[in-house]
């Protein structure tokens, strides 16, 4: 059984998931390639996936077990979506990100209400209580 986790940041509001299948860890997350300010606005600049691990500016986070395979399937599908997406923020961003990623594994990803990583945190625990195995606890459960 994998695990899907999806994040907020503490500082510039960010969103990302962090997958689990395998033995792996992966950290996956949609951030703008900006050259100028405006870039970050709707019809601005090419995206890119960011695989760094940012465990250190985790402020919130929710985990949930999703099947190794239906976690794969749901990376494979949002990875291929996003891969050559133009960022455009509140449109196609992070949340949009973490959201696509958490739908595609099947589980309930909420609304485009949500506007700010840490509520939507909270919103996926909310609606995933079944599923959800850890919720702002220490240690993060990917460091186990």
């Amino acid at each position: 059984m994998g695990r899907l986790s999806v994040f907020s940041e503490s500082g510039v509001p960010h969103s990302g998931c962090v997958l689990e299948y395998g033995g792996a860890v992966e950290w996956l997350s949609f951030m703008p390639r900006p050259t100028t300010f405006w870039d970050t606005f709707p019809g601005g600049n090419y995206g890119w996936i960011d695989t760094s691990n940012r465990g250190g500016a985790v402020s919130s986070y929710v985990s949930m077990w999703v099947k190794d395979d239906v976690l794969v399937k749901g990376r494979n599908n949002t990875l291929a979506d996003y891969y050559s997406a133009t960022y455009g923020l509140f449109i196609n961003d992070c949340l949009s990100f973490s959201r696509d990623m958490v739908k595609s594994c099947k589980l309930s990803g909420g609304n485009a209400a949500s506007f700010f990583p840490g509520v939507y945190v909270l919103q996926l625990y909310q609606l995933n209580q079944g599923v959800v195995t850890h919720y702002n606890s220490k240690p993060y459960p990917w460091k186990r």
